[in-house]
């Protein structure tokens, strides 16, 4: 059985996987339909955040145990803010997960690892911790949450990304990019 530690650093280093694949494309895409409605976004994981291989090497393999480490490793992936909207309503951080694209298993369940959860909770703000699920689905394979205090999301009880938007953000986003967002996950989820 492996360590937190061991865990924790063999997330960050991994290899590109088919759901990294997956990921950029979520990444990429929520960076558009956010953009569109006015929102700056940026790249805000970890190794956006350090970009030098050698820092990075020393927080994995000497810092691992510390809160800042962690705080960097557990980042999420985008940091977005709105000029025009106060920062209560403006501000937030989003967080993306993707279901495992080789199995035909509706994943009922995602859950945020402990090391990441207690990270968010003490240093993030939960309720402006956007999560962003993509799955196999075609008609909405990308779905949306705030974090808040759980750490266990039922996928089917989600907003879609649109339903989300609309909702939890009060702006009406742009049909367009998010079907051609839609579009491209669910062919990144056929079967080969």
């Amino acid at each position: 059985m492996k360590s937190n530690r061991q865990r924790t650093r063999l997330q960050a280093e991994k290899t590109e996987t088919i759901e990294d694949t997956v990921l950029s494309v979520v990444r990429a895409g929520i960076d558009v339909i956010l953009t569109d409605l006015g929102f700056y976004v940026a790249e805000f994981s970890f190794n956006k955040i350090l970009i030098d291989p050698e820092f990075r090497r020393l927080i994995l393999e000497e810092y691992i145990d510390t809160d800042v480490a962690n705080v960097l490793i557990q980042a999420p992936d985008l940091f977005v803010m709105h000029r025009k909207k106060e920062p209560i309503d403006g501000v937030f951080f989003v967080k993306c997960y993707a279901t495992p694209v080789k199995t035909n298993k509706r994943t009922q369940f995602i859950e945020i690892n402990s090391s990441a959860r207690n990270i968010y909770s003490k240093f993030y703000p939960c309720d402006k911790i956007m999560i962003l699920v993509s799955r196999r689905s075609e008609s909405s394979p990308l779905l949306a949450s705030w974090l808040l205090k759980t750490s266990r999301f039922q996928v089917d009880k989600m907003k879609t990304l649109r339903n989300f938007i609309e909702s939890e953000l009060h702006m009406k986003p742009n049909d367009e990019l998010i079907a051609k967002l839609n579009t491209e996950l669910v062919k990144m989820y056929e079967p080969d």
